[in-house]
């Protein structure tokens, strides 16, 4: 009797990457040119048999019962022994595929309502079953090295005898005979099927603190001399400011001080922000968000001799390139189960500095990158994006002051990621029947 095989999704570990000849267009062309079998056109109903009869009379009685005209290889072998053969509410293809195993035959089918009964061995196989062609096209999510890594797998179960891969056209060809290509596709198909989604919520905060504090004392910094006889003995003015006098009679002069200053500010403010937005993607595909800005960066400019005087020279246009400054964050979640995932995160931050070379900008780069792993609808909090900045100014003379500003820049960015469907490892998969290793089963 046949067996039926789950085939559980596990790692393939390879000794050498294989590599898989690209598809032609002569390729392409057969596979268009070979026709699909036909499959046959079964009742839906559920049967209840019990025979004991040979082996040709067991396939004409079941054949007829099913709507169906049989007809035998040539080389079919006459059994002169009675077989009994039992099917109790059992659909159409399962009855036959159980005569196909007690009779040890196969059939291929030749229209909906026909088909050949062969007797099973090496040689029959090689003769009478029908060599198909197979292109499947691949979504656009699935990877390159995905792809490989399935194609390998699918070809070392399965032993494909002709088996291509086309990465530009996104491709994979397969042809051998029915029985290995039928199973191979709906393990292609169940390898490369949905991907879960996840919906990433993410929150922002900025913390923004700067401070100034100002201490000096000011002294004077100038003075002026009144010759004071001259000055009273003509009553025509008086001298302005205090006066600090010297002398006597026509020497008596005076000499203006200012008043000496003292300062002491302090200035403090302080502020925050708040960003929601979500993201969604993939498992194993990478979510990006940018909250910020496109700033110009002059690349290149001509800064030579513009003529001197004899006429225009040419100058091109300078080129520049657009920098994303601000944060730029990269999430790409890998899912493990329904409960369960990981997330890898990679933050960049730019800043314009304010100083720059030959007219081109220097800016401040911070990265940073980390990985997480969290249940579904957990919340996450990646810290580590800050920046310190202290200035401080000393004057000793003629004033004595001490300025000191400080800036305080933090960001905490939270994250909680939502399954919306299903990983592959908890969705039901479809059964391949795929029959004994020796006689595999074809299907009709």
């Amino acid at each position: 009797m046949s067996f039926r095989a789950t085939l559980l999704l596990v790692p393939v570990v390879l000794a050498a990457a294989q590599e898989f000849p690209p598809i032609s267009d002569d390729d392409l062309r057969e596979a268009r040119e070979l026709l699909p079998p036909p499959e046959l056109k079964l009742p839906a109903e559920t049967f209840h048999l019990d025979y004991n009869y040979s082996h040709r009379k067991l396939w004409e009685t079941v054949a007829a019962l099913l709507g169906q005209e049989v007809l035998f290889d040539s080389d079919y072998p006459e059994t002169p022994a009675n077989v009994r053969f039992r099917a109790a509410g059992e659909p159409a293809r399962q009855v036959l595929q159980a005569l196909s195993v007690a009779t040890g035959s196969f059939i291929v089918p030749l229209t909906p309502k026909r088909f050949l009964v062969v007797k099973d061995t090496q040689q029959k196989r090689q003769e009478r079953e029908p060599v198909v062609a197979v292109v499947l096209t691949l979504p656009d999510p699935v990877s390159i090295q995905e792809m490989q890594e399935t194609a390998r797998t699918v070809q070392q179960i399965m032993e494909i005898q002709k088996f291509g891969v086309d990465n530009g056209r996104r491709m994979v060809l397969l042809r051998d005979r029915v029985s290995k290509v039928r199973p191979s596709q709906h393990l292609f198909e169940q390898l490369l099927g949905a991907k879960p989604a996840v919906v990433i919520e993410m929150e922002l905060f900025e913390v923004r603190g700067n401070g100034s504090t100002r201490l000096g004392v000011g002294v004077p910094t100038s003075s002026s001399v009144t010759w004071l006889s001259n000055l009273f003995r003509n009553g025509s003015g008086k001298a302005k400011g205090d006066l600090y006098t010297f002398g006597s009679g026509d020497s008596l002069f005076g000499i203006t001080m200012g008043d000496a200053t003292g300062t002491a500010v302090a200035l403090r403010s302080f502020g925050k922000s708040l960003q929601r937005t979500f993201v969604q993607s993939i498992n194993g595909q990478p979510a990006q968000l940018l909250l910020g800005e496109k700033y110009p960066i002059l690349t290149a400019g001509y800064f030579g001799d513009t003529g001197g005087g004899q006429g225009d020279v040419f100058r091109p246009p300078p080129s520049f390139q657009f920098e994303n400054l601000g944060l730029s964050l990269k999430v790409t979640p890998f899912v493990h189960d329904v409960d369960d995932m990981t997330l890898d995160v990679e933050a960049e931050f730019k800043l314009l500095t304010g100083a720059a070379i030959n007219g081109i900008p220097i800016l401040a780069n911070r990265k940073f990158a980390s990985r997480v792993r969290l249940s579904n609808e957990q919340w996450a909090v990646v810290g580590g994006l800050a920046q310190d900045t202290s200035t401080t100014t000393r004057s000793l003379f003629p004033g004595l002051s001490n300025n000191t500003e400080v800036d305080n820049t933090s960001m905490l960015l939270l994250m909680k990621p939502r399954l919306l469907s299903l990983p592959m490892s908890s969705t039901v998969k479809q059964q391949i029947f795929l029959g004994a290793e020796t006689r595999p089963l074809m299907p009709f």
